[in-house]
Parts: C-alpha cells; structure tokens; sequence
C-alpha cells in the first residue's frame, strides 16, 4: 500500500520531534501516553499512531531504550558513548 508524501514527510518530523523531547529530559523514563502528554504541552501536535511508529523506529536504531518497568513499557533517551557511524 503507497503512502502520501505528507505522511511519509510528518513520519520522519514526528521522529526528530519525539528523540528531541527525550533528549531534554534524559534523566527520565516515561510511557508512550506520558511522551504524548509532554509533547502536546510544548506544542507538538502528534496522535498516539505517530508516536507509536516513531518510538518503534528510534528503538530499533538504537536512539532510544525500552524496558518493561512494572507491567508497563517506558522509554528513555540512549545514551551511547564513543564513536557511532
């Protein structure tokens, strides 16, 4: 199934958008609904499907950590020291 280009182009920005909130607040874990809190609050106008294809891609590129804390899954800012090509 082809996607359009807006969604193809908003996908990419919702990425940049979410690993940009996560690095601002590197101390801290937080559930998907928490992300989506945070990010209305500075502006950020992504649904939950964004956010949600968007922490799965950072995940799997190593951007951001997942782990399964009290039944719920929380995500954190990867911090990776040395180099990374």
């Amino acid at each position: 199934m082809p996607f359009s280009r807006q969604l193809f182009e908003s996908a990419g920005d919702a990425a940049q958008v979410l690993l940009d909130f996560l690095r601002s607040n590197s101390e801290l874990a937080f559930t998907a609904d928490e992300i989506a809190e945070g990010l209305l609050a500075e502006g950020a106008r992504l649904d939950h499907a964004m956010i949600d294809r968007a922490l799965i891609e950072l995940v799997a590129n190593g951007r951001v950590d997942a782990r399964l804390l009290l039944g719920t899954t929380c995500y954190i800012y990867a911090r990776r020291i040395g180099f990374r090509p």
